[in-house]
C-alpha cells in the first residue's frame, strides 16, 4: 500500500521541495503516510489487493 502511495505522490513532493536526494524524498513520503488516517490509508490497501489479486490471475 506503501508503494502505491509512494507512485502517486512522489511527484507532488519532489515539486514542493528543494531536495532532490531519493532517500530524503522517501523519508518525507513516510512521515506523510503515517499522518494519514486509517481511512485514507484504506484506499492504497485496497489499492494494493487489487494488484495482488490481478497479479494472482496473471502469474499463478
Amino acid at each position: 500500500a506503501f508503494m502505491l502511495y509512494m507512485k502517486e505522490m512522489r511527484a507532488k513532493v519532489v515539486a514542493e521541495c528543494t531536495l532532490k536526494e531519493s532517500a530524503a524524498i522517501n523519508q518525507i513520503l513516510g512521515r506523510k503516510w503515517h499522518s494519514l488516517s486509517r481511512e485514507e490509508q484504506a484506499k492504497y490497501y485496497e489499492k494494493a489487493r487489487q494488484e495482488r489479486q490481478l497479479h494472482m490471475q496473471l502469474y499463478p
